[in-house]
């Protein structure tokens, strides 16, 4: 390893932290980074960021299990299980049709789709900040 992939270890790390800190997902933010720091194809990318992601919300979960949460005077935890139990099949089926995508298309078409999904994204959190 070179050193300079050396300290960009530490730089992804910072970046996976600010952005559990700021209740994001990272996998919007590791591809990009993935790619231009590492210089990884677009694939390549996304299965490290498949990883990440859960990775970090596990680790945020951990950090916040202790916490009440604030509408219940302390009674509960800040996770609401409910929301939860109702995303989850969406999210897991989700994962396995954009598996079975993720295989099929090429590279340029996968990239073309990433960028497509995150400016849909930043369009609805900006339209809904406003």
């Amino acid at each position: 390893m070179v050193p300079i992939e050396f300290f960009f270890c530490f730089v992804i790390i910072l970046i996976i932290a600010l952005t559990n800190v700021g209740g994001l997902g990272v996998s919007g933010i590791i591809v990009p980074v993935m790619m231009g720091l590492y210089h990884f194809d677009v694939k390549n990318a996304i299965a490290i960021s498949n990883f990440s992601g859960p990775t970090s919300g596990l680790s945020r979960f951990v950090c916040s299990l202790s916490e009440p949460h604030p509408l219940k005077n302390g009674k509960g935890v800040s996770v609401d299980y409910d929301i939860v139990t109702f995303m989850l099949p969406s999210a897991i089926l989700g994962a396995c049709i954009g598996s079975v995508f993720y295989v099929m298309l090429p590279d340029v078409i996968v990239m073309a789709l990433y960028i497509f999904v995150n400016a849909i994204s930043a369009f609805i959190a900006i339209y809904n900040y406003y």
